[in-house]
């Protein structure tokens, strides 16, 4: 659905542009290259996820200098190293094979790798950014946290911006996780609704998104004291529905 930006809405593009522009520092690469510093001098390799390809790319040319040939891609077009001065295509395979011998130690990705790849090598998982969906989250984790696994221990950080939507909506669901071992197979529900909250959080217009910010997030909450109180369905369902998209409203041959 098409939402019409009035000036207002065009004015505070322009200032959050603006305001990007006169940023000096990046926290989140600021903290991303903290915690690949902590890997290597533990001897782990870990694993970057970010939701958009464009997101990836400007990380991974600020890494490339630093971490060169240690530094490899793996996005829907498949994988890349830096070879020869130069990003080069790198089998799946072949990617795996490099983690595992660690000439490979952080490894960048999107969901594409998140249905996959099986990396049990990697023992530290960044989301960069977070997904609408928590399953989408869960499938990342998914990759290193898997039989094969030879650390106890994996670690996983997720990266917010203070203050946002994305932050507040995971405080809930982080609130009330212990709700979660309860539901069991009445968590596909919580998954559905927490992903329409964000739809029509983002959606709502300027004047009236921190009304239905509040409102998404108390439905939400309900929705789980709902589903707790109404007891464990072990009822199968698909934990990742294809979405249905409208038609758009230009074909390529327009």
């Amino acid at each position: 659905v098409a939402v019409p930006l009035s000036e207002e809405d065009l004015d505070e593009i322009r200032g959050f542009i603006r305001r990007i522009d006169a940023l000096s520092t990046d926290s989140k690469l600021e903290a991303l290259e903290g915690h690949i510093d902590t890997a290597r001098e533990t001897g782990e390799s870990l694993i970057v996820f970010t939701q958009f390809t464009d997101t990836l790319e400007a990380i991974r040319d600020r890494l490339r200098p630093v971490y060169g040939p240690e530094l490899a891609t793996f996005t829907g077009h498949g994988g890349r190293v830096w070879h020869d001065e130069a990003w080069v295509e790198i089998s799946k395979r072949d990617l795996v094979d490099a983690i595992r011998a660690r000439r490979v130690r952080v490894l960048l990705a999107n969901d594409a790798a998140s249905e996959g790849l099986n990396l049990q090598a990697c023992s530290m998982l960044v989301n960069f950014d977070m997904p609408w969906n928590p399953m989408r989250a869960e499938q990342r984790i998914g990759r290193i946290d898997r039989i094969g696994q030879a650390r106890d221990v994996v670690t996983v950080r997720n990266y917010f911006i203070p203050g946002t939507v994305e932050q507040r909506v995971y405080q809930v669901l982080a609130g009330r996780i212990d709700n979660f071992v309860e539901l069991l197979g009445n968590l596909q529900p919580i998954l559905g609704a927490t992903e329409q909250a964000f739809r029509t959080i983002f959606l709502a217009p300027r004047s009236e998104r921190e009304q239905v910010e509040r409102e998404e997030l108390a439905l939400l909450d309900g929705r789980i004291d709902e589903l707790r109180a109404g007891g464990i369905d072990v009822e199968l369902e698909d934990p990742m529905p294809l979405p249905e998209y409208p038609p758009a409203p230009v074909a390529l041959a327009d």
